[in-house]
């Protein structure tokens, strides 16, 4: 999967010194990155959208890089790294819940140790599927399951209006899901992802793509309620 990358700091020299650091590591590696550069916050903010991972420079005359990362909190999918010449500054990065913080001059170690968290992330935020229409595996993201059903030893993942299919079973993917925020077993043989359920009643979720889940007739209050909690729990964000 391609990574793609911001890097803003107003001094063009070090725009061109750490891309050209970013690129040998990804390489290095074995990791495709596509690379963007910036020399003012404010534009890269107008398209941070196009980026997951962003290399800040703290120190900029127009917004600094803590200014960006703020902003940037409220994008649930980057991952903030603020870059600088005085660590003294590491202390009051923290509060931006950024990524990793990087002291100047850049190494490429420093690099690398980015590139393979953000990695290791990655894989952790996917999970491997069958698509039986087009005959090919595919990297499927977590957040974009609809409802995972268990059948016949086997087990059938609904996303974006696709059937996939998975080797594991209903016991793997209860361990692998993050069950306390917005996934929940419904059924024996169902969990649902809250985030794309419209609404509940005594019988079934009800999917925003119109489709109909089952709940098992001993879980209806609990799954109301929990749905309800998570309901409450967006509201508050």
């Amino acid at each position: 999967m391609m990574i793609n990358i911001a890097i803003c700091d107003d001094e063009r020299i070090f725009l061109e010194q750490l891309e050209k650091t970013i690129r040998f590591v990804a390489k290095e590696l074995r990791l495709v990155v596509m690379v963007t550069q910036y020399s003012h916050g404010l534009e890269l903010l107008k398209h941070q959208k196009k980026h997951q991972l962003f290399f800040l420079d703290i120190d900029m005359p127009d917004v600094t890089g803590f200014y960006i990362a703020e902003k940037l909190m409220k994008n649930e999918q980057a991952k903030v790294v603020l870059v600088t010449n005085h660590r003294s500054k590491v202390f009051d990065a923290f509060k931006y819940n950024v990524f990793r913080f990087i002291p100047k001059p850049i190494e490429a170690q420093k690099i690398a140790e980015v590139l393979t968290s953000y990695d290791a992330e990655l894989e952790k935020a996917f999970v491997l599927v069958y698509n039986a229409f087009l005959d090919a595996r595919l990297r499927l993201k977590y957040e974009d399951i609809e409802y995972v059903e268990a059948f016949d030893k086997k087990v059938s993942i609904s996303a974006k209006n696709e059937l996939y299919e998975h080797r594991g079973n209903m016991k793997w993917w209860l361990n692998e899901l993050d069950l306390s925020l917005a996934f929940y077993q419904v059924h024996r043989s169902y969990i649902v992802n809250f985030a794309k359920v419209k609404r509940v009643d005594a019988s079934y979720c009800h999917m925003s793509n119109g489709q109909k889940v089952p709940i098992a007739i001993r879980k209806r209050k609990k799954v109301i309620a929990q749905f309800e909690a998570y309901i409450m729990r967006k509201m508050s964000e």
